[in-house]
């Protein structure tokens, strides 16, 4: 929707089946379990996600963006239980300097049941991404791989998630590898595209570990590579 001259807004919304109330009750668990079946919705509920962006046309930006989201329903058998989901995300970008983020918050209505076994209460989570990019105009067409649309991006982000509001301090014995509670995660890496719909990135993920627990040693190197998605 073009709002003359100063902005453009967007909106998108989704009905969905939602999550049901098959949450882990492991502590830190998450939210992975309770995704519900394609085949079946486990209540006459459905589940209702939306978000409006608005594109202000800046003079001292090249490009913004901001988007606000939502999502509510009901996920247990007697659509008893509601869940909020929020979230608000930003771009901004001023020449070969890109600044992004987002942050979300999900919250869960529980009973003494749910809280009795564990379920989580809410969860959140925010990232921030900076992003330089370049490409040196002398190698343009001077190979199949360098065309007129090649660039690489310089990218530092840092990001942190908490799956699980009501567990805490968790050790690294107990929760195992794949725990994804109170993570932080900071990663510098460098982007190259040969093309704009093909990515090839090189990463070095750097994770802290949160509540006074052990470092779980679980830094890593990551290369990973997409195209035409």
């Amino acid at each position: 929707v073009d709002l003359g001259t100063w902005a453009r807004l967007d909106y998108d919304i989704v009905a969905t089946n939602g999550l049901d109330d098959d949450f882990s009750g492991t502590r830190g668990g998450g939210f992975r379990d309770a995704r519900n079946s394609f085949r079946a919705d486990n209540n006459d509920s459905k589940s209702v996600i939306g978000r409006i962006g608005l594109q202000p046309r800046l003079g001292i930006l090249d490009a913004a963006e901001f988007g606000f989201s939502f999502g509510f329903s009901q996920y247990d058998d007697n659509d008893d239980r509601c869940m909020d989901l929020f979230g608000f995300d930003w771009f901004l970008r001023k020449g070969p300097f890109e600044l992004k983020g987002e942050y979300a918050v999900f919250d869960l209505e529980r009973g003494p049941a749910e809280i009795a076994s564990g379920i989580p209460g809410g969860a959140e989570g925010y990232y921030v991404e900076l992003a330089f990019h370049f490409f040196p105009e002398s190698w343009r067409n001077t190979s199949r791989f360098f065309t007129d649309e090649s660039t690489f991006t310089l990218v530092a982000r840092y990001g942190t998630i908490d799956t699980d509001d009501s567990a805490r301090g968790i050790d690294r014995m107990s929760r195992g590898d794949a725990f994804r509670d109170d993570l932080q995660r900071l990663a510098v890496g460098l982007n190259f595209r040969p093309i704009e719909k093909t990515v090839i990135r090189f990463e070095y993920q750097f994770f802290f570990e949160d509540g006074g627990i052990a470092d779980a040693d679980n830094d890593r190197f990551v290369i990973s590579f997409a195209t035409y998605f």
